[in-house]
């Protein structure tokens, strides 16, 4: 049985893979969006408002998830500004080759690379999420896949800005699609089924990681005028609230309907969560 046959043989990734493709619908809707309405600033600015209420929520659920994980030890405080670090890397990292590599390979490539960077980072925060607990996979599926909106607007407006046409913007995000898809589930693969200490530690980092993109997204709109402050912040509310709502739904929606976590492990790890849960 080859490596390829095993790893899609398997229940677990079928699941984590089908995640993967709902979040990844963010990328189709936020690139057709864009295509047919436009950029607009105040718009973006609102959607990021709306998705660092979301952020926060998720943050919330994350830390939640680590089932007091060495609560107050040291590494549950280096952990958490570690994934706040993860985040600035991504976001950082993606601009500094957008500019470096588009300025000496073209722009294409640099615009590629940006965008791959910060859907890998995604597709690698989903993964882990969903090596977690099933709760936190789907609250997660959520909340990248509104963020993958906000990449592939982005994405499809500075290609409109480079006059690419219509074939090659849809390889783009095709390709795009593809490397968050394979983060995705590369990242499941390697992360579940490792302890319960280390998808604490790993609620911890992804608590940290949504923080810090929660306030990277709220910051830009709050430096504006007074007005389009008063707009962000109730997006933000907005987002926060429906998402907190949406979440105790999804929550009491798997606890009333039995769905336990071993769903996405394999049969190895499963036979150990189900005791382990058991036994509480």
């Amino acid at each position: 049985m080859t490596l390829i046959h095993e790893i899609f043989a398997t229940e677990d990734i079928s699941r984590v893979l089908g995640m993967a493709m709902m979040a990844s619908l963010g990328l189709g809707i936020g690139a057709i969006w864009e295509e047919r309405n436009g950029s607009s600033h105040a718009v973006e600015r609102l959607w990021g408002a709306i998705i660092s209420g979301v952020f926060v929520m998720l943050a919330f659920i994350m830390a939640e998830q680590s089932d007091g994980f060495i609560a107050g030890s040291l590494a549950s405080v280096v952990l958490f500004p570690a994934g706040g670090a993860l985040y600035l890397l991504s976001a950082k990292g993606g601009e500094r080759i957008y500019w470096r590599w588009g300025s000496k390979r073209g722009s294409k490539v640099g615009i590629l690379c940006a965008s791959g960077i910060a859907l890998a980072c995604g597709g690698l925060v989903l993964g882990a999420a969903s090596a977690i607990s099933v709760y936190a996979g789907l609250a997660a599926t959520f909340g990248v896949g509104l963020s993958a909106l906000l990449v592939a607007r982005r994405t499809t407006a500075s290609l409109l800005e480079e006059i690419v046409n219509p074939m090659d913007r849809g390889a783009v995000h095709v390709i795009l699609a593809l490397v968050f898809v394979a983060w995705v589930v590369g990242a499941f693969w390697l992360l579940h089924g490792r302890g319960s200490n280390i998808d604490g530690a790993m609620a911890i980092l992804l608590a940290g990681y949504f923080l810090l993109a929660s306030v990277h997204l709220i910051a830009r709109p709050f430096v504006k005028r007074c007005r389009m402050n008063v707009k962000a912040l109730v997006a933000f509310i907005c987002g926060m609230a429906g998402f907190g709502l949406l979440a105790a739904g999804l929550d009491a929606v798997l606890q009333a309907t039995g769905v336990s976590d071993a769903i996405l492990q394999h049969p190895s790890a499963t036979d150990s969560k189900l005791s382990s849960e058991g036994t509480r």
